[in-house]
């Protein structure tokens, strides 16, 4: 009685710990993991760039492990901190990356990561980063066993001060330059030359931008940062011209703010922020949207310009116009 009282006691916990920790090591549901390399092939010593990318739904926490200076056959330079970024489908993507590298030949894969996953309801997860495949190649070719001199320390000449003196006077007189350019264009010298001066309407100045970014085409050859930025750049200059919003050089948080105080109505200033948000997305993140919605980015700037013309100010009747 005392032997079966024994072994209930110790089967219990035993069977506890074994469920939790099988519930831990379960892969967490809607979780995606990759780990990459754009150099998979590198020579001896070269240090080499891993990326490690969790794609999930928002709300989830990620522990990623903290590595130590040999990882596997590898030796570790680097370990960035996690990044996790908001995608266009509503989901989260969190990467770190991580530099390596090895000092001898061969075919080698890296040791698999432990990433802990916690959801929005609190359950734990161990989610299994496959490793990735690198070959290292000898910096010396086959049968080369000849031995070479050490090159000779270079002899270094005692540099001119010609250039110096040449690039301060240089400097100077850019200087001087600008300082006559800022003078002529504030007035305050007077040569009869009037500045060339845009009279049109703020909405008329950015839509004609908006084609000539249409024109450019940018999407097509890939360079959608570019693109993005250049969208962005003329929404926030209309936004300074057509409602006094302060936008150039501002975060897209400090648009907002700036938005609050101008003209503009509340439910237009939630679409040009969602659109700045989707350019920041595009601008300082990995993400690389498809050639229709770069073109589609175009296409909100123009109906966010149109939507939100400021209306002309009336012109009072003069005296004898009211007489009239």
């Amino acid at each position: 009685m005392r032997t079966r009282t024994l072994l209930v006691l110790l089967i219990v916990p035993i069977s506890l710990a074994l469920a939790v920790y099988g519930a831990a090591s379960a892969q967490a549901p809607g979780v995606e993991v990759f780990l990459t390399t754009e150099t998979p092939e590198l020579t001896v010593g070269d240090p080499v760039s891993l990326d490690v990318r969790v794609n999930h739904p928002p709300g989830y926490q990620l522990t990623f492990p903290r590595l130590s200076g040999t990882w596997g056959d590898f030796e570790l330079r680097g370990q960035s901190p996690p990044v996790t970024v908001l995608n266009l489908d509503g989901t989260q993507t969190t990467s770190q990356s991580l530099e390596v590298t090895l000092f001898e030949p061969g075919d080698f894969k890296t040791p698999d990561l432990q990433i802990t996953v916690r959801d929005s309801a609190g359950q734990v997860y161990d989610q299994t980063v496959p490793g990735a495949s690198l070959t290292v190649v000898s910096v010396l070719t086959e049968g080369d066993d000849q031995l070479r001199d050490i090159r000779p320390q270079a002899s270094l000449e005692e540099p001119a001060t010609w250039p110096w003196i040449a690039s301060a006077i240089l400097l100077v007189g850019l200087l001087g330059l600008g300082v006559y350019i800022f003078m002529r264009r504030r007035g305050a010298l007077g040569s009869g030359i009037p500045a060339l001066i845009d009279s049109r309407a703020a909405h008329e100045i950015a839509l004609e931008e908006l084609y000539r970014i249409e024109a450019l085409d940018l999407p097509s050859e890939g360079r959608f940062k570019e693109h993005y930025t250049l969208v962005a750049d003329c929404v926030r200059a209309y936004l300074d011209n057509a409602h006094s919003a302060p936008a150039l050089d501002r975060t897209t948080e400090e648009v907002r703010s700036a938005l609050k105080s101008s003209d503009m109505a509340a439910d237009h200033q939630n679409v040009t922020v969602d659109l700045l948000k989707d350019c920041d997305l595009v601008k300082f993140t990995r993400l690389v949207p498809d050639t229709h919605e770069a073109t589609e980015c175009t296409d909100r700037a123009r109906n966010l310009v149109m939507m939100t013309v400021p209306p002309e100010p009336e012109v009072p009747l003069s005296a004898e116009a009211v007489r009239t």
